[in-house]
C-alpha cells in the first residue's frame, strides 16, 4: 500500500492551498482549476440599464422628481428590539418626548430687551456722595508743587461722586500724579498712597487723603557734553547753564538744553542739533546723584558771504550793504 504522500507526489499542485500564499483565480485557471463565474460581470448589463431612471432627450426639460424611498413609519409597539453585534438585546428607548414635536414659537413673540444688571439699575432718587480731599507731604518738597498738584488733581479738592468706587478711582489717579510731580523735582524715590475715610459727624460724606513720601533728592554728580571741536573749545558747555550739585529737576534741565539750541546759531553754528540726554542714577551712594550726558551735533561752523542781488533790484548793491546787521 502506498504512503499517504505518494498520491500527492504523483499529481503535484492539486492540493488546495490556503493562506496568503494561496494562488489567485487567474493562477488557478492557469493550473486547470475552473473559475465557477469566470469573467462574467457582477451585475448584468440588462439589469443595470433597467435600474437607470428614464431620461428625456430635451436638455432644457426640468428634472424628473425622484421617487420617495422613505420607509413607512411603524407604530412604536411594532418596533423590533435592537440588538448588538453579539446578539444581546438593547433596552427599549421609551416613548418619544412630546416636547420634541411641538413647533417653535415665532421670533416676534420673544422679548428682545436686554437683561438689566445691578450696575445698570440707577435710582434717580439715590443721593450723590459728597467728599472732601486733602494732600499731605508736598509742602516741604518745593515751592509751588502743591499748587501744581491741585491744578491737575482728579479729586479737585472735593466734590461729588456717584459712589465710593468713583472716589477711590480718582484718588488712585492722584497717587500717580503726585509721584510724577515729585520725580520732576528730583525725588526719584517718591511714593504716594491714598485712603478713603468716612466723616463720623457727617453721614454720607467721605474724605479722600493722598499722602506723599518724597524720599531723597537726587543732584547732578557729573556733566558730560559729547560734541565736536568748536570755536571757542568750551562753547557748548558754556551755554549749558548746569553745574554739579544742582537738583535733577526737569524744568531746569530742559531750559538749559533749550538755551544751547538758541545760542549756538547766534555764534556761528546754525545747524546745531541737541540729542537725547541720558541720566544714570546712583541710589547706592550716601548722597544720591545722577551722571548727566548730553550729545550735541553742532554741524559745520558757517559765516555770511557776500551780499548779491538778482533780477531788477530796487537799490544798487552799495546801498544794500548799508542795511545788513549780521
Amino acid at each position: 500500500m502506498a504512503a499517504p504522500g505518494e498520491a500527492q507526489l504523483a499529481k503535484p499542485g492539486t492540493a488546495p492551498a490556503k493562506g496568503p500564499d494561496a494562488p489567485t483565480a487567474e493562477q488557478r485557471s492557469d493550473t486547470g482549476v475552473a473559475d465557477p463565474k469566470g469573467n462574467a460581470p457582477i451585475v448584468p448589463d440588462a439589469e443595470f440599464n433597467q435600474a437607470l431612471p428614464p431620461l428625456s432627450n430635451d436638455i432644457n426639460a426640468p428634472l424628473e422628481p425622484m421617487a420617495s424611498e422613505t420607509a413607512p413609519v411603524t407604530p412604536a409597539t411594532d418596533v423590533t428590539p435592537a440588538t448588538t453585534a453579539s446578539g444581546a438585546v438593547l433596552p427599549p428607548t421609551g416613548p418619544e418626548d412630546p416636547q420634541l414635536v411641538v413647533p417653535l414659537p415665532a421670533l416676534a413673540s420673544y422679548d428682545t430687551a436686554p437683561l438689566a444688571t445691578a450696575a445698570d439699575i440707577k435710582d434717580k432718587d439715590a443721593p450723590e456722595i459728597r467728599y472732601d480731599a486733602e494732600i499731605k507731604g508736598l509742602a516741604d518738597a518745593g515751592d509751588g508743587l502743591e499748587a501744581r498738584y491741585k491744578a491737575l488733581s482728579a479729586l479737585k479738592g472735593g466734590g461729588k461722586a456717584a459712589n465710593t468706587t468713583q472716589v477711590s478711582a480718582r484718588a488712585k489717579e492722584d497717587e500717580a500724579l503726585v509721584v510724577r510731580l515729585l520725580k520732576s523735582l528730583g525725588y526719584y524715590d517718591a511714593t504716594a498712597v491714598s485712603t478713603i475715610e468716612t466723616v463720623p459727624e457727617k453721614p454720607g460724606r467721605l474724605k479722600a487723603i493722598v499722602s506723599a513720601q518724597p524720599g531723597r533728592l537726587y543732584t547732578l554728580g557729573s556733566i558730560d557734553v559729547k560734541t565736536a571741536q568748536t570755536i571757542p573749545p568750551d562753547l557748548v558747555r558754556s551755554q549749558l547753564p548746569l553745574k554739579v550739585g544742582d537738583p535733577i529737576q526737569a524744568d531746569r534741565i530742559q531750559g538749559a538744553e533749550a538755551n544751547v539750541s538758541l545760542m549756538l546759531p547766534q555764534m556761528g553754528y546754525p545747524f546745531v542739533k541737541v540729542g537725547e540726554r541720558d541720566i544714570l542714577l546712583d541710589d547706592e551712594a550716601q548722597v544720591p546723584t545722577g551722571a548727566y550726558t548730553l550729545p550735541v551735533d553742532t554741524g559745520p561752523r558757517a559765516s555770511f558771504g557776500q551780499l548779491r542781488t538778482e533780477g531788477d533790484a530796487v537799490f544798487d548793491i552799495e546801498h544794500l550793504n548799508v542795511f545788513p546787521r549780521f
